[in-house]
């Protein structure tokens, strides 16, 4: 009976942090991108000064068209966060013995 319980235990594990990798992508691309970035047709028109960290993030060439789109360290940055809360939680939730 025990080994049951330690599957349901890894299962749910694993479909929290799945969560929390969908709900950090969510965050990510439907409100932090837009508030950061704002309009996109400013960073090809206008000469708008970007941060080093903003560089990081987001990627701006001709092959966006001059518009800024999330770098591959974006996508890390998210992932490792959304399994970072969703591990967090899994271990308040599920782990911690009470």
């Amino acid at each position: 009976m025990k080994s049951n319980s330690i599957w349901i235990k890894i299962l749910g594990s694993a479909f929290i942090t799945i969560a929390g990798i969908l709900v950090a992508f969510f965050l990510n691309f439907s409100i932090i991108n837009s508030a950061i970035i704002g309009n996109e047709e400013d960073y090809d028109t206008t000469s708008v000064k970007t941060s080093k960290i903003f560089d990081l993030f987001y990627t701006i060439s001709s092959d966006t068209g001059y518009h800024p789109e999330p770098s591959y360290f974006n996508f890390v940055f998210t992932v490792l966060t959304g399994v970072f809360v969703g591990g967090l939680i899994s271990y308040k939730l599920i782990w911690r013995q009470k």
